[in-house]
């Protein structure tokens, strides 16, 4: 009889619905996405963003192959190997995918922030557009670090259905850090600002969670930063 109850009870805790993300937590997260991955300029054209991006990677000097895409900008590398314990060895890669695009941005009215891209602009963007108290044209940056050593997270599907964020890839990496590094470096780089974090100097500020900015202050800067600071040598503009 107790070896049944076992059985029972084994039954319906296997059978027992899985925790699932709430409609609420996905929009939290695809917004967090879009903060995480995304630059609008207002002041510069796609080939100056193409051309900063593609002076960053080269400071590395982290041995990347950079090439032009149809809509924007691609970075690979493969890493020298390491040699891990029992004389094997691993090297692994990073590849960073690019897209630029110019975009329309609504500021104001009462559907708030809305980006249009220019060369597809969904009809349900475009009745929002309608109300916007100011139209201002600009150059969207997305950028997807893809490593080979690390798993990446599956980006929720409801983020595709967005008429605003459609990643350009269902996996990439989802933490911070390497996106902020390479968005501060970009600041630099287009004249925006005249920081360079070294990666040693960020490396510390993600360890010590240091907030000396304002911007995204409330995410988490967790994450590895070797896309940008292994293998590298972190020469400065």
């Amino acid at each position: 009889m107790r070896v049944l109850v076992l059985l029972l009870m084994g039954l319906i805790l296997g059978c027992a619905p899985k925790s699932v993300p709430i409609p609420e937590e996905i929009i939290s997260e695809c917004d967090r996405l879009v903060r995480m991955t995304e630059r609008i300029y207002f002041d510069k054209n796609p080939e100056e963003v193409v051309a900063a991006a593609t002076q960053l990677f080269h400071l590395t000097g982290g041995g990347y192959a950079v090439t032009r895409s149809a809509d924007g900008l691609n970075a690979h590398r493969t890493r020298t190997p390491i040699a891990v314990g029992g004389g094997g060895s691993f090297d692994g890669s990073d590849t960073w995918q690019l897209v630029v695009q110019e975009v329309t941005v609504c500021q104001g009215g009462s559907g708030g922030i809305v980006v249009a891209v220019e060369s597809d602009p969904t009809k349900e963007v475009r009745g929002m557009m309608d109300h916007c108290r100011v139209v201002v044209p600009g150059v969207k940056l997305s950028v997807y670090h893809i490593p080979e050593l690390y798993s990446q997270s599956l980006i929720p599907t409801e983020c595709f259905a967005s008429p605003v964020f459609k990643p350009a890839v269902s996996r990439f990496t989802t933490t911070p850090a390497v996106y902020d590094l390479f968005f501060l470096r970009m600041d630099r780089l287009l004249g925006k600002s005249a920081q360079w974090p070294s990666c040693e100097s960020y490396s510390e500020y993600v360890r010590n969670n240091i907030y000396y900015r304002d911007q995204f202050s409330v995410l988490n800067f967790q994450g590895h930063l070797d896309g940008l600071c292994t293998q590298v040598k972190d020469s400065v503009p």
